[in-house]
């Protein structure tokens, strides 16, 4: 049985949100996949926005780092554009990333914090602002951006004396506060909630950088750098907001570019401790594009696999599963059962079969209609590693924090995920001073091993 958007809502669960890709719509319509029986799938069935599809989910982050410049001022009908807004939540990225590095195929002008402004109010009912990532820093192209804006009278050197920090650094953080006045001039009322995005590749940088735009009118915020991988450093800014009175405001956090099934039980973690300070509408959630960069690069997800010792996804390649099967009719569930079956024999990891609609119901043959010995229709694969993923963080969650005792099972979960979740509880139940002081500098969280207490404790 499929959930509705308000169903998975109601979950108190921080949300996976795949990241989808413009080729799952635009092969399937140009006729990749005219060999499979309408009746089985068809084009439209890839929209998994759209509730009566074979799998629905109403989720998804949209970049428009992968749009083509050209049509970001009109943007072209779609399954994101023709989505139910009832039905379905769309986060839209601004591409920052992909224009400051110069990969999104345009060059930034004046013009660019309008145009990515009007196209992110025409998908998403959340989107980022358009953010300089200090990731940028590390490459020759910021250092056009900080004579640029030397040339403009920014004293970016007399900042980093003062702070510690590079000019890079300032650089980033000056050209996203100046879009961000952009987009609050621009915006248009209610045609979508921004996010306010916060970068930083450590303590020191992110309170730099969430102290600069805290002040900024957006809906909620976009962690983003080294956030995905450090939960002291979103608990940190967390707690600032709270001592700061701005958290009443934040209605979702989404943290960018994390797929590791330990991150979202933490993540929920996070989500609950917050609420419990009186902020019930709080939500948080996390992308990946693993889906489709595992499909493109010819793999599928077989599924994944749970123990003491760790969690993780399974991949295979189509290449491997043909040359060992060949291009029969065998469905395509059976073949990476066996295969998985195979990797988890003698050990003590469950295993969760990528159960998909594509993999109940395709074959190798319809990954490889033309017998090239590897995947050629990526849209199949697409799709099946997007539900696979959806299905490996629901499960990893659900045997976490579920207390029926058919579902629970702390034999499964790995020190490493219970002791995090068990500092995130414990920083939230210091006064605030104390907890603000034990993340700060030694990113008590993410190394610590504590003995580990009851879930209800």
């Amino acid at each position: 049985m499929q959930m509705t958007r308000s169903e998975w809502l109601a979950r108190d669960r921080a949300l996976f949100f795949p990241a989808i890709s413009t080729a799952l719509i635009s092969e399937a319509k140009r006729g990749a996949f005219a060999h499979i029986d309408p009746a089985v799938l068809s084009p439209d069935d890839l929209d998994y926005l759209n509730p009566t599809a074979p799998w629905h989910y109403p989720f998804t982050l949209f970049s428009a780092g992968q749009v083509n410049p050209k049509t970001l001022a009109v943007p072209k009908p779609d399954m994101v554009m023709a989505r139910d807004r009832h039905a379905t939540i769309v986060l839209g990225d601004s591409g920052g990333y992909q224009i400051a590095s110069g990969a999104a195929g345009f060059e930034y002008t004046d013009d660019t914090p309008a145009l990515m402004l009007n196209w992110l109010e025409n998908m998403a009912d959340w989107s980022m602002g358009l953010d300089f990532p200090t990731g940028t820093d590390n490459s020759g192209r910021i250092d056009s951006w900080v004579d640029e804006l030397k040339g403009e009278g920014i004293d970016l050197a007399s900042a980093a004396r003062a702070t510690g920090l590079s000019e890079g650094f300032h650089a980033c953080l000056t050209m996203t506060c100046q879009n961000n006045d952009r987009f609050v001039q621009l915006r248009v009322p209610g045609k979508t909630r921004l996010l306010n995005v916060l970068q930083g590749r450590n303590h020191t940088e992110s309170k730099h950088w969430y102290e600069a735009v805290k002040h900024y009118p957006f809906q909620g915020w976009a962690f983003a750098s080294a956030h995905q991988s450090c939960p002291s450093m979103i608990v940190a800014r967390l707690l600032d907001m709270h001592n700061d009175g701005i958290l009443e405001n934040v209605g979702w956090l989404h943290v960018l570019g994390t797929a590791k099934l330990e991150m979202g039980c933490v993540l929920t973690a996070i989500q609950q401790e917050v609420r419990k300070l009186g902020y019930p509408q709080f939500q948080i959630s996390y992308d990946a594009a693993s889906a489709t960069t595992a499909a493109v690069n010819g793999q599928l997800i077989l599924g994944h696999t749970i123990s003491a010792h760790g969690w993780a996804t399974q991949t295979v390649a189509v290449s491997e599963l043909l040359s060992r099967f060949g291009r029969g009719t065998r469905p395509l569930a059976d073949v990476m059962d066996e295969v998985l079956q195979e990797r988890v024999e003698g050990d003590q990891r469950r295993r969760g079969l990528a159960d998909t609609y594509i993999a109940r119901n395709l074959s190798l043959v319809d990954l490889d209609p033309n017998g090239k010995g590897h995947m050629t229709v990526h849209a199949l694969g697409i799709l099946h590693n997007t539900q696979a993923l959806v299905l490996a963080h629901t499960e990893v969650q659900d045997n976490f924090y579920e207390e029926t005792p058919l579902i629970y099972d702390p034999t499964l979960s790995p020190v490493s995920v219970s002791s995090k979740v068990e500092g995130v509880r414990q920083l939230f139940a210091m006064p605030n001073g104390a907890a603000t002081a034990k993340v700060w500098g030694r990113n008590w969280m993410d190394k610590w091993q504590a003995p580990v207490r009851s879930r209800a404790a």
